[in-house]
């Protein structure tokens, strides 16, 4: 599951801003996709974005079956630029780590024409390929097959494949809405609560 985390994160081609070069991750100033959780996992996904996508929240609610344990997952992801912030509804914490590749794009001083390259460019490093175009909910899809396959749409992954050690996840999108209202709200942090790095919590 960490795994198809990056992968998805790497296909959502996220970035940061730049005072001389503003990014740009989608065409599209705010838009939402949500999506259906099939296989081990099995669950909802709804994404939001603002600013074309610099900044942007994910919200999952899902289960998932592995060897006989099921683990279920209510969480939050907010991405605002470098940083990258998570929280469920148990947790009292907010936490709080960097986004590798927003700081691997403002190293490289990439500006927003830049994106499909760069893209590309990561998804090629993970062993993946174009082999075709397919249709996917009325839109023209790049596919990458790889260690599964990935159906992509102007930045967007609108589905995804991946088998691992047993383990099938595949994640469809159902709806996509973009050039929307999306209220600034979504992208504050909840009220109320702490925020710790990942790396205090090597300190306990």
């Amino acid at each position: 599951m960490k795994r198809l985390c990056i992968l998805l994160l790497v296909f959502g081609v996220v970035g940061i801003t730049n005072a001389q070069k503003p990014f740009k991750k989608y065409p599209f100033k705010t838009g939402m996709v949500e999506y259906v959780m099939e296989g081990s996992a099995k669950g909802k996904q709804v994404i939001y974005w603002d600013e074309y996508g610099y900044k942007e929240l994910t919200v999952e609610n899902s289960e998932m079956k592995v060897f006989g344990q099921t683990t279920t997952t209510n969480k939050s992801t907010l991405t605002i630029g470098s940083k990258i912030y998570e929280w469920s509804d148990v947790d009292e914490l907010v936490y709080e780590t960097n986004n590798p590749i927003a700081v691997s794009w403002s190293q490289e001083g990439l500006d927003e024409i830049d994106v499909e390259a760069y893209s590309v460019k990561m998804i090629e490093a993970m062993g993946f390929e174009k082999t075709g175009i397919d249709m996917m909910l009325g839109k023209n899809c790049d596919v990458y097959k790889g260690m599964g396959k990935i159906w992509v749409w102007k930045g967007l992954s609108l589905k995804t494949e991946v088998s691992m050690m047993g383990v099938r996840s595949v994640i469809t999108a159902t709806n996509v809405k973009t050039n929307i209202n999306v209220p600034k709200s979504l992208f504050e942090l909840p009220a109320r609560r702490e925020i710790s790095t990942y790396e205090n919590l090597e300190k306990y």
